[in-house]
């Protein structure tokens, strides 16, 4: 995939990825007729969902397949009237998106951004109607002008409150599911510049973001951290110990190691000490 086309699925997870966790989802109740989709529910929330939904089979199903699956779906649009010849032209659109010529830079600024915007509405009113860009694009496009207004405020020379004042102005504008989602992502950056600071200027900070009760639930959860870590340390220098001992066979290194992590942790940590012990030794 040219890198075209990758710039523009980095820029749809510009504004959080929490937006999709957001948007209201309707599902068809009946089976995909892929095996990898055999456990999920058909998404229908939008035309533009259900033929992504029904692209991701590809590989498992051949075109013409999907493309049948498509065409007996009864359309809930009524005035796509034929929505077989709309997937068709929205794999052509697919494909040119791809071909774009790809940007000449590594770090894309708000002017590279807005002219990639440009092409890809130039590309989208080549293949459809305005009806029909409203009804497959308007959530992509808003989200990526969001990104475009994002990146254009944090370049200003204004300072931080005017900034947040202007971004959430443009939020405004947006579906609520997008200002809930962006409003999410601002708080997940502002709880995680939190670490820089000590004590009870910490938990004023953490308080006027998340309030009393959340601030308490934050410094729990700090506790709840800060034990583990001491435990894994501990674990760690203890596992090494054992590992480095020239009176242990190997089968008896790895019985006092299995029996060391499960007095130290908790049934449910175990999968998560597991993982931490490969990348303790790979960074060994």
């Amino acid at each position: 995939m040219k890198k075209a086309a990758l710039i523009f699925v980095s820029l749809m997870t510009s504004v959080g990825l929490g937006a999709v966790l957001f948007f209201s989802y309707q599902q068809q109740a009946s089976a995909p007729a892929a095996l990898s989709q055999a456990d999920v529910q058909v998404d229908t929330a939008t035309t533009k969902h259900f033929f992504d939904f029904s692209l991701s089979s590809l590989g498992e199903q051949d075109l013409d397949e999907i493309k049948q699956r498509i065409s007996q779906r009864p359309s809930s649009d009524v005035s796509l009237n034929d929505e077989e010849a709309l997937f068709s032209a929205y794999l052509q659109y697919k494909q040119a998106l791809v071909e774009l010529e790809p940007l000449q830079t590594n770090q894309l600024s708000a002017l590279d951004l807005e002219q990639l915007h440009l092409r890809i509405l130039d590309l989208q009113f080549e293949y459809f109607t305005v009806e029909q860009i409203e009804l497959l694009f308007t959530e992509e496009n808003q989200l990526r002008q969001l990104a475009i207004e994002k990146l254009n405020i944090e370049n200003s020379n204004l300072d931080p409150q005017q900034k947040r004042d202007l971004l959430e102005e443009q939020l405004s504008a947006m579906p609520k599911y997008i200002q809930t989602a962006e409003n999410n992502h601002q708080l997940v950056k502002d709880l995680s510049s939190l670490s820089a600071l000590d004590g009870q200027q910490k938990h004023i900070a953490a308080v006027e973001l998340v309030g009393e009760a959340g601030a308490e639930r934050l410094e729990v959860l700090d506790q709840q951290r800060a034990s583990f870590q001491a435990n894994m340390d501990s674990y760690l220098q203890h596992r090494d110990e054992l590992l480095t001992s020239d009176s242990l066979s190997a089968q008896d290194k790895q019985i006092q190691i299995t029996r060391l992590r499960e007095e130290t942790f908790d049934a449910a940590q175990l999968r998560r000490v597991e993982a931490l012990e490969r990348i303790h030794d790979q960074s060994h």
